[in-house]
């Protein structure tokens, strides 16, 4: 697909996806005001399918944005179970597409809070980023291993070289946190730099089995770039399952 037709088709696609997102929301109004039962029915029946349309302009804008990793890490997690552990390899350059798809998949369409180990940024900029790709960053609820003190709010702080501190703080926030979740390291690779490869392997197997025990999935992105054959093997044996992007 040429340049110039992949940039039209992206502007189209948002156009639409924009403008089913609006009729959902008028339906939905009409729906909390409108007694009429056959035309409740009727609506709801149209709502259903603005709903299944959003989602398949949501996917394919995805396709457009990201590529086949969209398509390889989306069905990747469709694979696992709510209580799995998931590894997922990318290069330095298919990170923030990662993030993206995954939370987009866990939180917006499965309705999942996020417990998210920002390791690699500090959160202020990733929720600018999430914001601007409709994240529901209510959704998310950080703790923050950058230096860089954000100001951004539900977040508790978190030093990469205190793997102890980083997984009770990890533990406590699971148990602040109601509803169905998930916990998402954003790059447990990083800790590497900071740690040795025996620390953070130990790190990794008692959060597998912590978060197992608790019945909540985990996400772990390593960065191809950030981790040797070595310890990338350790990790892929530590989980139940691998997506390579």
């Amino acid at each position: 697909m040429g340049k110039m037709i992949s940039e039209n088709l992206l502007t189209l696609i948002e156009e639409i996806l924009n403008q089913e997102k609006r009729a959902k929301e008028l339906y939905e109004k009409y729906l909390e005001t409108i007694k009429d039962q056959p035309i409740v029915e009727g609506l709801a029946r149209i709502l259903n399918d603005e709903k299944e349309h959003i989602r398949l302009a949501s996917e394919v804008l995805g396709l457009i944005k990201h590529g086949p990793s969209y398509s390889r890490v989306r069905i990747g997690l469709d694979e696992f179970s709510e209580t799995s552990s998931i590894l997922i390899s990318c290069g330095i350059e298919s990170y923030l597409k990662v993030n993206l798809i995954v939370l987009k998949k866990l939180v917006n369409e499965k309705g999942l809070k996020c417990i998210y180990v920002a390791i690699n940024k500090p959160v202020s900029s990733l929720i600018e980023a999430f914001k601007r790709e409709d994240i529901q960053t209510g959704k998310l609820f950080f703790i923050e291993c950058s230096t860089v003190n954000s100001g951004a709010e539900k977040r508790i702080l978190a030093k990469l070289d205190n793997l102890t501190n980083l997984n009770m703080s990890i533990s406590r926030l699971i148990e602040d946190t109601s509803g169905r979740k998930f916990v998402y390291l954003d790059a447990i690779s990083a800790l590497y730099i900071f740690n040795p490869a025996n620390v953070v392997e130990r790190f990794a197997h008692h959060l597998i089995a912590s978060t197992k025990s608790k019945r909540i999935e985990l996400v772990l992105v390593a960065v191809n770039e950030e981790i040797d054959k070595r310890s990338m093997v350790a990790l892929t044996t530590f989980c139940d399952g691998k997506i390579e992007v």
